[in-house]
């Protein structure tokens, strides 16, 4: 049986149907190598530019990414909610974060670090090639919707 916290995260996991395509066996042990992280409404889950190799899932909240602007303000991108990620790139490719995350609404999340996807690839490759997969597909959704967005509004 798994200990409580990693159970909660799992649970987490589970209700945000971000997982959907994982066994709940699966998720208990992805949950191993997730850690919560509650974050107040107005509070920054970090800066454009950070260098932190971290995805995050969100499981409770709402979160607003922001781009800075010509004049150094933060210009809202997006608000994503229970479900959606952040960070996919940084964790991928190790890159300074192309923008900004703010807690719209108190937030919990879950996050897997560069080194703890690392650990996964050595203790459970199957499951870590799943999971790649999964955030492959999430950029390459993102990508697609980019595109068609620059399309539309050159067109």
């Amino acid at each position: 049986m798994p200990a409580p916290d990693v159970a909660l995260r799992a649970e987490l996991l589970e209700r945000t149907q971000w997982a959907n395509e994982f066994s709940f066996l699966e998720i208990e042990k992805l949950a191993e190598y997730l850690q919560s992280r509650h974050v107040k409404q107005g509070m920054v889950v970090f800066r454009e530019g950070d260098k932190d190799a971290t995805l995050f899932v969100v499981a409770e909240g709402k979160v607003g990414i922001v781009k800075a602007g010509a004049r150094r303000q933060d210009l809202p991108i997006a608000t994503i909610g229970v479900g959606h990620t952040l960070g996919e790139m940084a964790l991928v490719d190790g890159q300074a974060r192309s923008a900004g995350a703010v807690a719209v609404e108190d937030l919990t999340l879950l996050a897997i670090t560069r080194a703890d996807l690392d650990r996964l690839t050595v203790e459970h490759p199957k499951l870590a090639v799943k999971l790649v997969l999964k955030v492959a597909r999430l950029l390459s959704q993102r990508l697609r919707q980019t595109t068609s967005n620059l399309a539309d509004r050159l067109g």
